[in-house]
């Protein structure tokens, strides 16, 4: 009988022991604070907000890479991370124009400092440089950039086409800026203007 009671106080200890353990493992979800180790929403919440402003380093990452997606519709792309260049994709066969652009170091130097320059992580996620302008058909430029641990990405969408003297601010001005001459470097090379003329044109 001793042997018995011995084992059952055992089992007994065992059993308050493992409900200790699994009751220092709890959130109180009223004052939203982790107990035990586990990560809470308030606190995973804090950790995005550390994050939340995307800066550029002075010099550029090994990894840096973008992509800029521009024109009527967003008819036109280029990643640098494949070299994919797109001309259009309105057109019957979409794949005469499309080619591959691989940038020099020069011209990836180039972009970076336009692209640090602008600040990027001081924009919005979703950006219209036009707000007081609409155009039909509506414009789209959609800027992307990797630096080899987060990205940041800035979506014109439905904008009016950009024109001179439109930007309404020094913010709106230094984007189109940037955007431009970043557009001019693809659209000047030799692949660019190998493809095939546009089969339609907007007004």
């Amino acid at each position: 009988m001793k042997k018995i009671a011995k084992t059952i106080s055992a089992w007994l200890l065992v059993l308050a022991l493992s409900m200790a353990c699994v009751g220092c493992q709890y959130v109180d979800t009223e004052n939203s604070e982790s107990v035990g180790g586990d990560q809470t929403d308030s606190y995973k919440k804090n950790i995005d907000e550390s994050f939340a402003t995307f800066r550029l380093p002075e010099e550029m990452p090994e990894d840096f890479r973008f992509s800029l997606i521009w024109g009527v519709y967003g008819i036109s792309s280029y990643d640098s991370e494949i070299g994919a260049l797109i001309k259009t994709t309105d057109a019957a066969h979409p794949e005469n124009y499309t080619t591959t652009l691989h940038l020099s170091e020069e011209q990836m130097q180039q972009i970076y400092t336009l692209i640090r320059n602008l600040d990027v992580g001081s924009y919005p996620d979703l950006y219209n440089p036009f707000p007081e302008f609409g155009s039909d058909p509506p414009y789209t430029i959609v800027l992307t950039v990797y630096d080899g641990i987060g990205s940041k990405t800035i979506a014109c969408r439905d904008i009016a086409i950009p024109g001179e003297e439109m930007s309404t601010s020094e913010e709106s001005a230094e984007f189109i800026s940037t955007y431009n001459a970043i557009r001019k470097i693809l659209t000047d090379s030799e692949q660019w203007m190998a493809l095939p003329d546009y089969e339609t044109y907007y007004d």
